[in-house]
């Protein structure tokens, strides 16, 4: 039952996503309760993704856009970067 860190960040993925099996969750859980840094990822992807999606419910929509369409510009890409950059390093520390 036990797994490689390997598989436990893929699981993480699919987990976000709500893609993993039953199965699969409970290998991932296992796993973190052993693993200092599938903990870390776990948590980091956590908040990467609360963060992507936080900006795609800001963003104020257009009729004609979708979110799954939109392009960003430089400045939207410089800024969605930054806060990336202060959330990983906050996780860091």
């Amino acid at each position: 039952m036990l797994i490689k860190c390997e598989e436990a960040n893929r699981i993480c993925d699919k987990s976000q996503y709500q893609e993993a099996s039953f199965l699969e969750r409970i290998k991932l859980e296992l796993h973190l309760l052993t693993c200092k840094t599938c903990q870390k990822y776990t948590k980091e992807n956590i908040e990467l993704t609360k963060l992507i999606h936080h900006h795609l419910d800001n963003l104020s929509e257009h009729p004609c856009q979708r979110k799954e369409q939109m392009i960003f510009g430089p400045e939207k890409k410089k800024s969605i970067q930054k806060e990336i950059n202060a959330e990983v390093n906050k996780s860091a520390n």
